[in-house]
């Protein structure tokens, strides 16, 4: 399903927008999440599962600007295995697009940063917080978001630590 706003790409506006925003959610928090940034300007793409993230991440064209993926899903367990295969895709195909996770308080934020996420939002989630943290998380360059990574996982480690 795929939600299609012709002003993704006025003048003036602050969203960049070179591809589509992939959201993976199986629910109907999921097709909201997906209408809130198509409102916001942002061309959505939604897929349901693991395989059709992968696929279509393999043939967006152009290339996405950003994944949403939400962890409370039925895909829940397959948020960190698409974040790694993802990444595992090669800088040629698309191995550095940002990756935003929804979710709650979890054990497992450890496990996402290290497998490479950019933003992750814990419920609940006000519409404003989310369209700036997906935003920004688009706007980031990759030296910043690698930055950002590894303090987040440095910052987890110490908590699990203590």
């Amino acid at each position: 399903m795929a939600f299609k706003n012709k002003a993704a790409r006025r003048v003036g506006s602050s969203v960049r927008s070179t591809g589509p925003i992939m959201v993976v959610s199986d629910d109907k928090p999921g097709t909201l999440v997906g209408q809130l940034l198509n409102s916001a300007g942002h061309d959505v793409v939604l897929v349901a599962d693991l395989d059709s993230a992968i696929a279509t991440v393999n043939g967006a064209r152009p290339a996405l600007s950003c994944i949403v993926a939400d962890r409370d899903a039925r895909i829940a367990d397959s948020v960190v295995q698409l974040t790694q295969r993802v990444r595992a895709l090669g800088p040629e195909v698309l191995a550095e697009v940002p990756i935003v996770i929804l979710g709650t308080a979890s054990s497992k934020q450890f496990l996402l940063w290290q497998s490479g996420i950019d933003a992750y939002l814990q419920r609940p989630i006000l519409a404003e917080h989310l369209i700036e943290r997906v935003e920004a998380a688009i706007h980031r360059h990759d030296f910043d978001r690698k930055e950002i990574r590894q303090a987040k996982i440095a910052a987890l480690s110490n908590v699990e630590t203590v």
